[in-house]
């Protein structure tokens, strides 16, 4: 008997201009988007921001009958500290999933700048101080 799998594909894109995002990471996640414990199973887009994640499944004997369960009900996407990841719960009958991730605010340090007067050309340093 072959080995129940779950495949989910999709793209990832950014909110602002809906430009693809290549090398973003969409992997299994708690409704948090937390990165579930022991859970390897992850994928990163391609140059076109489309991925394609797979799974084993796991089947529980229920009363009713068996039931084969995905390792999460949730899917995140993140594309490190620029986008703001994203969370969606997956639903039994669909297996393509979209993300538009919006960018992340930055916070950059303060700058300051300050001036100074020149010099009066007269007390340039000597250009010979031998």
């Amino acid at each position: 008997m072959s080995e129940l799998k779950i495949i989910l594909t999709g793209k990832v894109t950014a909110t602002d201009d809906n430009s693809e995002l290549p090398y973003a990471n969409v992997y299994f996640s708690d409704e948090a988007g937390t990165k579930l414990a022991g859970q390897s199973t992850n994928t990163l887009t391609n140059n076109s921001g489309d991925y394609k994640l797979e799974a084993p499944l796991t089947v529980m004997q229920l009363a009713a009958g068996p039931v084969a369960l995905p390792p999460s009900k949730f899917l995140t996407a993140n594309f490190g500290s620029f986008f703001k990841p994203k969370t969606i719960q997956i639903k039994s009958n669909k297996d393509v999933y979209n993300f538009a991730l919006a960018p992340a605010a930055q916070m950059l340090p303060e700058v300051t700048i300050t001036a100074e007067k020149p010099k009066p050309a007269d007390s340039a340093p000597d250009p010979d101080p031998i």
